[in-house]
């Protein structure tokens, strides 16, 4: 197994450096995006949290994604501050996950179907500055979907998943991940009402974990984040201050997210996103 671990300053210089270099690599003539959001969990409940306990907390989320000739990437850092909104990062965590289109490598369609788009070989690096956070490597299958309107975008990722727990062991508890796999459903759907420009947006992954005290036992686990979305823009015109940016609500939705013994779990945010 791999035993990477990160600091603050290494997770950031990291994220800045891949940004940087997929941004140019993509050219002028692909599509690319990086967005700030910052969300505000009021009351984010956790089951290390008890019910008299101020859990309030920012999310500071850095978001990239970039084309290019041969696919594409996306990556996020997430920073979570100390409870009662203060400034002081707590747990810092990102992903990076790259996708070659097998459709451009080989010069033919895969899968000819009409509802689906280019196929990829999918690769997805996880990594945080706690230890607690397993730190995980993905490969696999991704496939675009096409027909939606309004240049809505979804995709479907086949993942095998190794992850490392930190002083793990594969005969003691708490025991050690197995090779397993993962589940990525990601979607993005502009739409409008009136003269409001909305988006619903999001993700939604499903995995298997070893359990930590059980021999041999397997759990899963499931998160998603829709977010619904408005842009300013729809407001206060293309070429005025905040055109750039997004209000909206975040709803995190898990089931043993958090532990093997936790059950459902509703976490909404509220948060501001400025486009770059």
């Amino acid at each position: 197994m791999f035993q990477l671990r990160f600091t603050f300053k290494q997770i950031i210089w990291v994220v800045f450096l891949i940004a940087s270099f997929t941004s140019a690599a993509s050219g002028e003539d692909y599509f690319k995006k990086t967005e700030l959001q910052l969300h505000a969990d009021v009351n984010r409940m956790t089951p290390y949290v008890g019910p008299n306990d101020d859990n309030d907390i920012w999310t500071l989320t850095l978001e990239h994604y970039s084309e290019w000739k041969y696919g594409d990437t996306f990556l996020f850092v997430d920073c979570e501050s100390k409870p009662s909104f203060k400034r002081d990062p707590d747990t810092v965590y990102f992903e990076i996950a790259p996708r070659f289109s097998l459709d451009n490598l080989l010069k033919q369609k895969i899968f000819p179907a009409p509802f689906l788009g280019e196929t990829y070989l999918a690769f997805q690096y996880n990594a945080s500055d706690q230890d607690f956070i397993a730190t995980s490597l993905l490969y696999g299958i991704s496939i675009d979907f096409l027909g939606q309107p309004n240049y809505g975008f979804s995709n479907l990722s086949l993942y095998v998943k190794d992850s490392d727990r930190k002083d793990a062991s594969d005969n003691n508890p708490p025991y050690q991940n197995d090779t397993s796999w993962q589940i990525t459903f990601v979607w993005g759907q502009p739409f409008n009402i009136g003269p409001l420009q909305m988006e619903f947006n999001g993700f939604l992954d499903y995995w298997q974990e070893n359990s930590y005290d059980q021999k041999d036992e397997t759990y899963p686990i499931l998160l998603t984040e829709p977010q619904l979305r408005l842009k300013l823009s729809s407001l206060v015109g293309k070429d005025a201050f905040l055109s750039n940016s997004v209000v909206g609500t975040e709803i995190e939705i898990s089931y043993h997210f958090f532990n093997e013994n936790d059950g459902w779990r509703i976490n909404p945010t509220l948060f501001f996103a400025l486009t770059f």
